[in-house]
């Protein structure tokens, strides 16, 4: 009996080099009918600043109660070395980073985080 199915396929490689290589598969890289590439995020530092916002407003990274976020704050050093760092990891990694980041700053019971925070 038929069914409707959708396939989500995502790679970090470039596809097309390992066609040639012989390492992957034409046909199979030719039954995909969408590609969507998400550059990197060291392709794109302009997104940098609202990707801190957005995952500081995680309660699951950055704990919520009583109306407020624990971490109100980041200071400019803190989202310059943000913004110049490469993430080979890309969103996962900055989200894993300031995660530690969080956990640094409440166990020093600061409502802001700071550059020393960071570990990369």
């Amino acid at each position: 009996m038929p069914a409707p199915a959708f396939i989500i396929a995502a790679t970090n490689k470039d596809l097309k080099e390992d066609i040639k290589k012989g390492t992957f598969r034409s046909d199979l890289y030719y039954r995909f009918r969408y590609r969507i590439t998400v550059p990197s995020l060291k392709e794109r530092k302009s997104d940098i600043r609202f990707l801190i916002n957005f995952i500081l407003q995680n309660p699951k990274i950055n704990p919520y109660s009583n109306g407020r976020y624990e971490i109100e704050k980041i200071s400019i050093k803190a989202i310059e070395k943000l913004e110049e760092y490469n993430y080979p990891g890309n969103f996962r990694e900055m989200q894993f980073i300031l995660q530690n980041a969080v956990n640094n700053a409440l166990s020093e019971r600061k409502d802001i985080l700071l550059s020393e925070h960071l570990e990369f």
